[in-house]
């Protein structure tokens, strides 16, 4: 019997992708790509999803280094813009305090910088709203990685047999069964209805 459900935020909680940024950055699809290669293929983003670099200094660094897009760069990594940048599904989130109210036990498990977490956390509201969650930038752990699993399941005393996991990742996914918790790729709301919880 499920009792526990762990979500990931990026692409459940909040929109995570070029649609909201072409928006925002009122630019192509193209350039949008080009944008994000330059800040998320950069390796000291990855130091920013374990905590080990604040959002803040690398994007004063890569402005620095792409004054063409600073702007741009400014816009998608900045608090400021944070509502835009990775605005709040409201459908999905709505569905997850649907199931919290049912009884279920919700958590996050989420690779998430500084500033994603503050948004959440300080804005949004929305990590008080569940029971618990382990986040990359304050673990120093990052998915697919065992032992983020590990934390989040030895931390709040869960059972692998009650437990499922949504990501919208299927590497995450992946590590996720590997780990021995029933695992699933989210692609959308009706993934969580069609198990019928």
């Amino acid at each position: 019997m499920i009792k526990n459900i762990i979500f990931d935020i990026g692409g459940i909680v909040l929109e995570w992708g070029n649609k909201p940024l072409i928006e925002l950055l009122n630019k192509t699809d193209y350039e949008v790509n080009k944008i994000c290669k330059i800040i998320y293929g950069d390796s000291r983003f990855k130091e920013c999803i374990l905590g080990n670099l604040s959002q803040f200094e690398y994007m004063k660094q890569i402005m620095n280094e792409n004054p063409k897009y600073s702007d741009d760069i400014k816009k998608i990594l900045s608090e400021e813009y944070q509502e835009k940048a990775l605005p709040l599904i409201k459908e999905n989130l709505e569905k997850i305090c649907e199931l919290k109210n049912k009884g279920y036990k919700i958590y996050f498990l989420s690779n998430i910088t500084d500033v994603s977490y503050n948004y959440l956390n300080d804005k949004l509201n929305i990590l008080n709203m569940v029971d618990g969650g382990v986040y990359s930038c304050k673990e120093h752990l990052k998915k697919p990685s065992k032992e983020i699993f590990d934390t989040l399941i030895k931390r709040f005393d869960l059972n692998k047999e009650e437990t499922i996991f949504f990501d919208d990742s299927q590497k995450n996914v992946k590590a996720g069964n590997e780990y021995g918790v029933k695992s699933y790729v989210f692609n959308s709301i009706k993934d969580i209805t069609a198990l019928e919880l």
